[in-house]
């Protein structure tokens, strides 16, 4: 990248260390939509937090929406199908399934099919494991759909778009690219999305290392580098990895992970009907997703919103935040998936919320019910 195309320089101080942030391209402003913290991670001591995302932080839906419209408005409208859309856990299930969904409300194409990643185990379905190195938690799986219509748009998918929060070195996507590049040999282009890219490299050096051309499709563009404080005591990690077991008999509907179609899904009827039935409040009410379990949530949310009322959004996650930053509060319980793994809330403050709805993908447990008074929400069965 040639200085004449930096636009800004940043630097963030952080315990950890300084990130040192070129700007080249700002679709929005940088500052409008992250935010930066501390990994409880070794492996990576800085975190973009995004104020966009409803992951760390809570946001209105109609602004996180807003965002998703736009990065689906930038993908080719004409993209050789069919397109596979794949998203990454946790942190980006809400963000890829709300793309997915809008781009093809812009196209109208059908020949389109998202599936994300999971860190889940489901039955004896065949899978391709891939692995994101820096992260708290490697593993990720993908399941080929077996559902007829799903596989034939899978085997014969032509354009690949691969979707998360942030892409910082793009390790993480060129695996999972030459993955299914091996599996699936129709593949012939490539298109990253996401709200942040630090992955700075020449079209044709992208090539040589994803194996396909790519474009990259971003509000923000640049460049960075991370300078760790040498005096920074790395923090040890928490248990990141389950139990193996297979995860089916407690998931009430799978949504996505088996292969999700254009419309394939609504808002179950007895939502809509606590969304039509519920009076307005006199402050926000706060819907709440629970780990992989975020787009559903999150069009609940926007339901809700369009009737009406002041609504926030974020969910739960496995991803261990130290306090200090822009996280300034951190509730640890165990997931709601049998794994006994440290889960986290973060910035949740009660008092601000007329209502809090913690919405579940699982079977209820008394677990669910712990966490819910721990959280003073109601819970919300998908």
């Amino acid at each position: 990248m040639s200085p004449s195309s930096i636009q800004a320089v940043k630097q963030v101080v952080l315990p950890s260390g300084t990130l040192t942030i070129e700007l080249h391209d700002e679709q929005v402003p940088l500052d409008t939509i992250t935010e930066y913290a501390v990994r409880q991670n070794p492996r990576r001591g800085f975190l973009f937090v995004s104020k966009i995302l409803g992951k760390h932080l809570p946001v209105k839906p109609s602004e996180a929406l807003k965002h998703h419209c736009s990065l689906a408005k930038s993908l080719p409208l004409d993209a050789e199908g069919p397109v596979l859309f794949i998203g990454m856990a946790e942190t980006a299930t809400g963000l890829s399934a709300s793309i997915f969904e809008e781009h093809c409300k812009l196209t109208g194409r059908k020949d389109a099919l998202y599936l994300p990643s999971t860190r889940y185990r489901l039955g004896e379905h065949a899978t391709l494991l891939f692995q994101e190195t820096h992260s708290h938690a490697t593993d990720h799986l993908i399941y080929p759909p077996q559902d007829p219509e799903k596989k034939a748009l899978w085997d014969h998918a032509r354009t690949l778009v691969l979707i998360d929060d942030e892409i910082t070195t793009g390790k993480t996507l060129k695996a999972l690219t030459h993955t299914l590049k091996a599996a699936l040999p129709a593949l012939q282009e490539v298109h990253l999305v996401c709200f942040t890219s630090w992955l700075d490299l020449p079209p044709a050096v992208l090539q040589e290392e994803f194996g396909l051309p790519v474009q990259i499709h971003a509000l923000v563009k640049g460049r960075m580098d991370f300078t760790p404080n040498p005096e920074f005591a790395p923090p040890e990690l928490p248990k990141v990895t389950g139990n193996g077991a297979d995860k089916t008999p407690l998931i009430r509907k799978e949504y996505s992970r088996l292969g999700r179609l254009p419309d394939e899904h609504a808002l179950p009827e007895h939502l809509q009907k606590k969304v039509a039935e519920l009076p307005l409040q006199d402050r926000p009410i706060l819907v709440l997703g629970t780990g992989e379990f975020a787009f559903e949530p999150l069009k609940f949310a926007a339901a809700l919103e369009n009737a009406g009322h002041q609504v926030v959004f974020h969910t739960t996650t496995r991803s261990p935040i130290l306090p200090g930053e822009v996280i300034h509060s951190r509730l640890e319980f165990p997931d709601n998936y049998g794994d006994q793994i440290p889960n986290y809330l973060y910035n949740h403050h009660p008092a601000q919320y007329s209502r809090i709805m913690l919405c579940f993908e699982t079977l209820p447990t008394s677990e669910d019910q712990t966490l819910a008074d721990l959280l003073q929400a109601e819970t919300v069965y998908f």
